[in-house]
């Protein structure tokens, strides 16, 4: 680690008023000094900064006399739209997150010496369009910004299962390319599973089948040019199986 090498604890604290900070607010401080690492790496493999300090900080919202829902989840003051899971996942629409994490200073640019929190769209946002589902409704969840491009996004991440530019048997290469919503849950869920995140597929698979008539609207408006018939009645039949 270089010299000049700035903790993340040393950093953030003074935004979050050091000492004087609310025990909450601390608990977030004591997240970041998961994070004393150079570049683009966490020390292991189970990335298990993001979730260990927002435990911390469920933690204190249960003993400021917060009840959780019936699922689990507590919303932070004055973020209803975001939901605190008991084993320290966030969840929320990119709007609603990204707007949490802004009021606790906890977002940073992404390669500097400190990294913020960035959410990560459960399902990429430009497939999510596709649907009529704008990015900042579509279902996020917050990650360190390194754990978001290792973790989600890296070698064994969501492109090597769903690749936006294949090559064609003639050599030429496609870009943009699209895939239908059974495709996409099926080989999101995938990576989540492999990568030891099972809690982003269950959380992706209630929103998809919360909307599924939003969803199926969209092949039926022509929405989905490329979508048959066929292709149109697998959707169909795998919407209600969710």
């Amino acid at each position: 680690m270089s010299s000049d090498f700035k903790s993340p604890t040393d950093q953030l604290k003074p935004r979050l008023g050091g000492e004087r900070a609310g025990k909450a607010k601390d608990n977030l401080a004591q997240l970041t000094a998961q994070m004393e690492a150079d570049e683009y790496g966490l020390p292991g493999d189970e990335f298990p900064a993001t979730r260990e300090g927002f435990v911390g900080l469920y933690k204190s919202m249960q003993e400021a006399g917060q009840t959780p829902e019936a699922n689990g989840a507590l919303h932070p003051s004055e973020h209803p739209g975001v939901d605190l899971m008991p084993n320290g996942d966030v969840f929320g629409s990119y709007d609603d997150l990204d707007a949490y994490l802004k009021s606790q200073e906890l977002s940073g640019r992404r390669g500097a010496e400190v990294m913020g929190f960035e959410s990560h769209h459960l399902i990429e946002d430009h497939w999510m369009q596709t649907f009529g589902f704008s990015r900042g409704e579509a279902p996020c969840v917050a990650v360190y910004a390194d754990e978001h491009m290792q973790l989600a996004h890296g070698e064994e991440g969501i492109a090597s299962e769903l690749p936006r530019t294949v090559k064609l048997e003639d050599g030429e290469k496609v870009s943009g390319v699209l895939y239908d919503i059974d495709t996409l849950v099926k080989e999101h869920t995938k990576v989540y599973q492999e990568i030891g995140r099972p809690e982003w597929a269950e959380h992706l698979r209630r929103y998809v089948s919360e909307n599924r008539e939003r969803i199926l609207q969209a092949y039926q408006d022509g929405t989905m040019a490329w979508a048959t018939p066929k292709d149109v009645a697998r959707a169909r039949k795998y919407l209600q199986s969710l």
